[in-house]
């Protein structure tokens, strides 16, 4: 019972951060489609620390799951740790994707620097 409640705070705890990094001034935009370079870098920035801590969460359930079917073979019951070994893999992968999917909005805010001309230009070979 002890190890459910925990998982559940930690489960919770990603949604909480997520709702404070809400930028109130991203919908108040009139072209609410376009972002800036920065707004993509905070993004992603949210979505690589929200997969690291999806990915260290699903690991805490894992870790759980395993201790729990290790002290029911040792007492020789059996808990059904299956489903909690399953939402552990499950947060793991969806952790994945999260970390994964940041990486395209660092391009697109490299994109966005380059087209409005953030650098500077130098002509070679004249």
């Amino acid at each position: 019972m002890k190890a459910t409640a925990v998982i559940v705070l930690l489960l919770a705890s990603p949604g909480v951060k997520a709702q404070q990094n809400v930028d109130s001034s991203l919908f108040n935009h009139p072209l609410k489609h376009q972002r800036s370079a920065g707004d993509e870098l905070i993004v992603s920035s949210d979505h690589f620390y929200t997969g690291i801590t999806l990915e260290a969460v699903g690991t805490l359930v894992n870790l759980v799951a395993i201790a729990d079917a290790l002290r029911g073979t040792a007492t020789g019951s059996s808990s059904g740790t299956s489903g909690l070994l399953l939402a552990g893999t499950l947060l793991d992968i969806a952790g994945g994707f999260f970390i994964i999917e940041s990486r395209s909005h660092i391009r697109r805010a490299g994109i966005i620097l380059n087209k409005n001309g953030v650098g500077l230009s130098i002509p070679v070979g004249r």
